[in-house]
């Protein structure tokens, strides 16, 4: 065997290694449709808010002395503290996934959403991850800090998804969890708002999203003061959702396999990303322009052939499909990163140690994302895992049943 044979060989074998890495920690779809560019947008999305909690976390406890360079005046710090717009992007994201088997009913004539069979997917593929991370994280706050009488509430509320509504902030059982809270708030009016998808006529249509997308933006400026119970809510993000719609109305337009790409929106990305950063630092404007901003992204994503095949390569896929595992459980990896091992300063730079302590953190919370897609998240992504699971208990309990003495054995032995 030659040595480019060889080498060849170990190629290939890697290639392989790694086709069953990524099929192992690939999400499954439902419905079977698999579009790679919602992964890859949802990694777009979960990286910056990782980022910004870390940023936040070495401004709360810092590493080094900043008071020749303070972080506020340190570009990377103010980056990366408009991170959490990356929670506003997956808004977007659900309103495009969820508005797509209803678009497609009534726009391409396929069958019907069954309401009954909607609910209990959205119940059976996010509530128990959901329900394991807020319970682990109450026992470990209590186990920690104690408190359980104040935080009893805080997790009835967290479970309920009202926490917001209810105390106007965000809920110390687990901080993150406000967005789901809108999420859940969103996925209960979708089969109404889907409505708008039985307007005939595309344009009639589409107008018609972006009136109230505009509305929306309108109605947030008069009646949801910043901070109030109102803020915490769907009302407050309503125009990222109908952003995803118009995006399913118009994918659904494109000639399915054959959608031409162009260089030129390679650079509206470009553009779009740069407009999304200097938009971020100004809320007010945010509140109008971000939407269409993170819609013309999205456009890119699916046209632009560079944007494309960044988005599309399998390893973002693949950490854009644990995005909700991510989410759930990163500011907890992250807080036991930093006590334990991140305690690390190279400089005196806060940039410097923010891209260090990033690049630490990553392979521990991907170790630790994994590890919980695997054994909790991906079993609920099947449809059938109530069905199964039924049939495992019924299975070990027929086991453990005693078999009854027959009845002439015992007449025998009198």
């Amino acid at each position: 065997m030659t040595r480019a044979q060889t080498t060849e060989g170990r190629r290939e074998a890697r290639a392989g290694a790694l086709g069953r890495v990524y099929e192992r920690l690939s999400r499954v779809t439902s419905s079977g449709d698999f579009i790679a560019e919602v992964d890859g947008l949802r990694f777009l999305a979960i990286a910056p808010v990782v980022v910004f909690h870390v940023r936040n976390y070495l401004l709360a406890h810092p590493v080094a002395d900043y008071s020749v360079a303070p972080p506020d005046l340190d570009w990377a710090a103010r980056l990366a503290g408009r991170g959490h717009y990356g929670v506003e992007l997956f808004f977007v994201i659900s309103g495009f996934v969820l508005a797509l088997p209803f678009a497609r009913h009534h726009l391409e004539g396929a069958p019907r959403v069954e309401l009954r069979r909607y609910f209990l997917r959205r119940l059976t593929r996010l509530e128990p991850p959901y329900v394991l991370v807020m319970l682990g994280c109450f026992a470990l706050l209590v186990l920690l800090k104690g408190g359980a009488a104040e935080l009893w509430p805080r997790l009835a509320a967290g479970l309920t998804y009202t926490h917001g509504m209810i105390y106007g902030g965000m809920n110390p059982v687990n901080l993150v969890t406000w967005s789901l809270e809108v999420e859940v708030q969103f996925y209960l009016l979708m089969p109404l708002l889907a409505a708008v998808f039985a307007v005939r006529g595309r344009l009639r249509r589409r107008a018609l999203i972006v009136s109230a997308a505009a509305a929306s933006v309108a109605l947030q400026a008069w009646l949801i003061p910043e901070g109030g119970r109102l803020s915490w809510t769907l009302l407050n993000f309503l125009q990222y959702f109908f952003a995803g719609f118009l995006l399913a109305d118009i994918y659904l337009g494109w000639p399915r396999g054959r959608v031409r790409r162009r260089v030129a929106w390679d650079f509206v990305a470009v553009a779009a990303v740069a407009a999304m950063l200097l938009v971020a630092a100004r809320p007010g404007l945010a509140r109008a322009a971000f939407a269409p901003l993170v819609f013309v992204l999205f456009c890119a994503a699916f046209r632009g052939p560079l944007t494309n095949r960044l988005v599309t390569r399998p390893w973002v896929t693949v950490i854009g499909g644990m995005c909700y595992t991510i989410y759930l459980i990163h500011f907890q990896l992250l807080s036991a990163f930093e006590k334990t091992l991140g305690r690390v300063s190279l400089t005196d730079l806060f940039s410097v140690n923010l891209l260090v302590h990033a690049l630490l953190f990553a392979p521990v919370l991907l170790a630790g994302s994994a590890a919980f897609f695997l054994l909790v998240e991906k079993p609920c992504m099947r449809r059938d895992w109530p069905r199964r699971v039924r049939g495992r208990l019924a299975a070990a309990l027929a086991r453990r049943k005693p078999v009854p003495e027959p009845a002439y054995g015992r007449g025998l032995a009198e």
